[in-house]
């Protein structure tokens, strides 16, 4: 990732059991950008297992080759062999490779979490460089953006119209020379059917064993194939039900899981007087008292005068540790897995023409609906004058300044996002004017219209409602309420001189239960809808074929044009526009455009054949000139060795350049603001910092006392788009290592480094890092470049504005070990099947500036050194079993927050092993799978509720923000398929 955003067996032995898809090679695209030979009519099915090709255009590369030349590392995952895990849809599939799944995923666990393109989306990280770094195609094009808000510019992959998937490839190292802008972790080729004959239904279940987040799916595609012609439909629709926190163990009651000073498990954490347990929920109903400092909670026997008892929570260490503020168990019904609906049709074909021509098309709309029960909002004064607005509330019973906190329910977002695109296409050959050159080109037209509805409180509406006076005769009852503490009825003063108003007094001192039924609730807090247009158009054009002969084979070579056309209108909702969300963000309009057009050739040359040590020795050399109208120009190239040094060995090694211009949004972004809860780093700085610590010295500087109890005001967060401020990124990538493919068995086995460095990259940093480097930094307010981001403080102490807008950060660097194996052995019973792949991650560090110094994420939540997935397989005439293992290393974030490792929190989640078993059946005119993933039950270790701002947030008692967590438990799932 960017910059890691913390929201909130052994590895030896797997390896060879995990090493996916031989040698990272793929059998890949049947070649999409020239004729192909039609397949036979109702192929038997034997017939339809079979996919050797004689010649291949791999991903990687626009020249053909055989299966298993590829000088670039790539990986295939076939529907078939993910279906017998159990999973179906792009995004399970693509974010549990290995190349993806020891990253930051975005996809629907991050229910309440603002992410690029809105909630509800899936992209896809790979290496963990985010979504826009990378290059997502469909059928060897460019697939377009779609989604929701101002930040849309990864590929949702809701979007894929799974029913007619065939296989996912994906190359793992970069390729802008041969793809242009943003392949710089890696690109996806996705690759569907397109001939086909006949008709085909299928259902695809999954119910876990919990009863919720089950998932569903039918499909219906069908085809013709003629001398002359071939057309291919599809038609599907997917259902994922909701997984509340309360479905998860823990979920509905978590612990804050500590362990005391005398040792012990990490058990221990507070409980109420009576000895009930102490849910670590969202807490709430409870007021900080800024006169005395002093904290109270609301305590209805107390009486209604004042109804509040003051805070009581013994020290650290005692048995039990008390407390009486009481937390929110409406926490627990919270998505931990957000539902959501899609559905698509697909439409793929082509005719053939005189003079050796075909016209083709490939036509795709999708429709995403999804919803979050986001999360738990709570109500407070966020700002100085807010204070002062609900101390001076006639319902205040303390009489003095005071900052009452209350929970509302559950927050509810929707969205609702149609996108597709178009391809047309003429393709061909030269004739006898260029013998054996090809030519193809292509335009494609991609949108994404989509809406939004964001639940949130407005600002206008909760001041009028603090805002009241005694209610004069004649106010419509249902507009006054009765102060406990005099006995007096209050309205809203603006109801005064205009009743329509239908304002409701609010008291921010009565309980949260209180509120949720109270008709002031629903007077200042409403939904707002907005909507997002996205469009893209791509023009593309190619030639390729023999250049000349040299002793070792032929010299292929490759020529192309490409133009590119993006544009973004985002109108995020009136009532952000009018910058009226209280306590949340809000945005202005987003709009802008972009164009782009880039030149590019590919060669591949034989230099050396038949010579001791030297079976063949081939190069493989592509170049792009790229000229974005915002980003500027750049020249991209890449260089690929491929030395068969015996028929059974052979080492491979790739070396390229990289680019991507800014994003839409990151030019166009409107300005937005929001509010961080992150901590004041200078709070209780002389207990928290050593007084030689830049932080001690700095929050010194400032005239805080040593015990600061921290602004009283949260900052806000400001975050806009930087046009003409942005440099384009740019990126070295390597990737070097053997592959091995004995004589004497049908196996393959491949060892891969890669090597990517990313300079430039485009990020915000977040508002809590800002303040920490900030505080932190030597320099301070005289050349701390984090500083310059953070206004000076008022008078107050308070800080004022956090700038968080997209800026460039120095450099990231990731590196690891790619690790691939496959098995095939047929035997007098039956065929035994081997695939596996691990990632094993060097490094993930970045350095945000020059000389800032460089901190390595590799092994902290989210990102696990080892990643690996194997698949058994045993065939027997026509039944099949397999057996899938998913492996995710043990992760610690001890690095990052300073914590002791065994001490207060448990900041540690040990390895996680998942088996996943089922048993196919094939007749001659269907398919039948029943299997059980997560075969053990096997849930995420727990950890700590830690209050460091540094440290992750939870789900239930698991680690929240990361997208791989697998939260489902045993779940039993079913495929069912019949052609007719």
């Amino acid at each position: 990732m960017i910059l890691k955003q913390k929201l909130l067996v052994g590895a030896a032995g797997l390896l060879l059991a995990a090493a996916a898809s031989a040698p990272d090679i793929v059998c890949a695209q049947t070649e999409s950008t020239g004729a192909a030979p039609p397949a036979p009519a109702s192929a038997p099915k034997k017939d339809r297992e079979q996919t050797t090709v004689d010649e291949l255009v791999v991903t990687g590369s626009h020249l053909k080759h055989t299966q298993y030349n590829s000088p670039a590392p790539v990986q295939i995952i076939t529907t078939q062999d993910s279906k017998l895990e159990g999973q179906f849809g792009a995004g399970a599939i693509l974010q549990g490779s290995t190349a993806a799944a020891g990253y930051v995923q975005i996809n629907n666990q991050f229910s309440g979490y603002v992410v690029n393109g809105g909630a509800g989306v899936d992209s896809l990280s790979l290496r963990g460089l985010g979504g826009q770094r990378t290059l997502v195609l469909l059928n060897g094009r460019r697939l377009n953006p779609a989604g929701v808000s101002g930040t849309v510019a990864a590929v949702d992959l809701n979007v894929i119209p799974d029913a007619l998937v065939d296989r996912y490839e994906i190359l793992k190292d970069g390729a802008s020379s041969i793809y242009g802008s943003d392949a710089i972790g890696g690109v996806v080729n996705i690759i569907t059917r397109d001939k086909f004959d006949g008709l085909n239904i299928e259902t695809n279940d999954a119910l876990p064993t919990t009863g919720a987040g089950d998932q569903f799916e039918v499909a219906v595609s069908g085809g013709r194939v003629r001398d002359n012609y071939h057309i291919l439909f599809g038609l599907q629709y997917f259902q994922q039900n909701a997984l509340k926190i309360k479905d998860l163990p823990g979920g509905a009651c978590p612990l804050e899981l500590q362990r005391l000073p005398t040792g012990g498990g990490y058990k221990f954490g507070r409980s109420y007087a009576d000895g009930s347990a102490y849910c670590a929920n969202t807490q709430t109903n409870y007021v900080e008292d800024y006169s005395t400092g002093g904290t109270w909670v609301y305590d209805a026997s107390k009486g209604a005068l004042f109804p509040y008892s003051p805070f009581q929570q013994d020290s650290f260490g005692t048995v039990p540790r008390q407390t009486n503020i009481a937390t929110d168990p409406r926490t627990a019904d919270v998505d931990a897995i957000s539902p959501s609906q899609r559905a698509a049709f697909t439409l793929i074909g082509g005719v053939d023409l005189p003079n050796h021509m075909e016209f083709y098309f490939e036509d795709l709309v999708t429709n995403r609906r999804s919803q979050q029960a986001a999360f738990l909002p709570q109500l407070f004064p966020s700002s100085d004058q807010d204070i002062v607005n609900v101390s001076y509330s006639p319902f205040n019973p303390f009489g003095d300044y005071v900052a009452p906190i209350l929970t509302m329910p559950v927050a509810q977002d929707s969205q609702n996002v149609w996108a597709g695109r178009a391809l047309f296409g003429l393709r061909g050959d030269f004739g006898s004017l260029l013998h054996g050159w090809t030519w193809d080109s292509s335009i494609v037209y991609g949108f994404s219209r989509a809406t939004y509805r964001t639940q949130t409180v407005l600002t206008d509406r909760f001041e009028n409602a603090l805002n009241v006076v005694v209610a004069p005769a004649g106010t419509n009852p249902a507009l006054v309420r009765t102060n406990p503490l005099d006995g007096l009825g209050y309205t809203c003063a603006v109801n005064v001189g205009n009743p329509s108003s239908n304002c409701h007094p609010l008291d921010m001192f009565e309980s949260s239960a209180a509120l949720a039924t109270d008709p002031a609730l629903a007077y200042i807090r409403t939904f707002d809808s907005g909507y997002t247009n996205y469009d893209q158009v791509v023009f593309d054009a190619t030639a390729n074929g023999p250049l000349f002969k040299l002793p070792a084979g032929e010299v292929q070579g490759v020529v192309g044009i490409e133009a590119r056309y993006d544009q973004i209108y985002d109108y995020p909702g009136k009532y952000a526009v009018a910058n009226d969300y209280y306590g949340l963000s809000s945005a202005g309009i987003t709009k802008g455009n972009d164009d782009v057009i880039e030149l590019y050739v590919e060669g591949e040359a034989p230099l050396i054949k038949g010579v001791p040590l030297i079976d063949m020795l081939t190069l493989n050399a592509s170049g792009r000139f790229t000229d974005y109208r915002t980003g500027g120009q750049d020249t991209t190239y890449k260089v690929g060795l491929n030395w068969q040094i015996v028929p059974s060995l052979r080492v491979r090694a790739t070396y390229g350049t990289s680019f991507r211009g800014p994003a839409l949004y990151e030019n166009y972004l409107a300005a937005q603001t929001s509010y961080t809860y992150a901590t004041d780093p200078c709070q209780n700085y002389g207990a928290s910092a050593s007084p030689t610590s830049n932080l001690y010295k700095n929050c010194a500087s400032e005239g805080l006392p040593t015990n600061f109890v921290g602004y009283s005001s949260t900052p806000e967060v400001f975050t806009q788009g930087a046009l003409g401020r942005l440099k384009s990124e740019t990126s070295k990538n390597l990737t070097v290592g053997p592959v091995w493919q004995p004589s004497f068995a049908d196996l393959q086995v491949s060892v891969t480094y890669f090597h990517i460095e990313v300079d430039n990259e485009i990020a915000t940093l977040g508002a809590a890092n800002i303040l920490n480097l900030c505080y932190d930094s030597a320099q301070f307010r005289n050349g701390s470049p984090y500083c310059t981001l953070v206004s000076s403080r008022d008078a107050n102490n308070n800080i004022a504005l956090i700038n968080d807008s997209y800026l460039n950060i120095a450099e990231q660097i990731v590196s690891g070990i790619d690790m691939s194996a496959s098995y095939r052995r047929k035997f007098s019973f039956g065929e035994f099947s081997f695939d596996g792949d691990a990632t094993y991650a060097i490094e993930d560090k970045q350095e945000l500036f020059p000389g800032s110094g460089f901190t390595n994420y590799t092994g902290t939540f989210g990102e696990p050194r080892w990643v690996a997935n194997a698949q058994f397989r045993f065939k027997h005439d026509d039944w099949l079993v397999a057996w899938t293992m998913n492996y995710l290393g043990d992760q610690s974030e001890y690095s990052l927050t300073g914590e002791t490792p065994g001490g207060r929190y448990l900041e540690y989640q040990k390895a996680q092993l998942y088996h996943t078993l089922s048993l196919t059946y094939e007749g001659d005119k269907w398919r039948a799978t029943v299997g059980v993933r997560d075969l053990f039950n096997t849930y995420p270790p727990v950890i700590s509720n830690n209050p460091d701002t540094a440290y992750a947030s939870r789900v239930g008692e698991f680690a929240n923000g990361y997208g791989n967590l697998n939260l489902y438990g045993r779940t039993v799932f079913l495929t069912l398929s019949k052609d007719f």
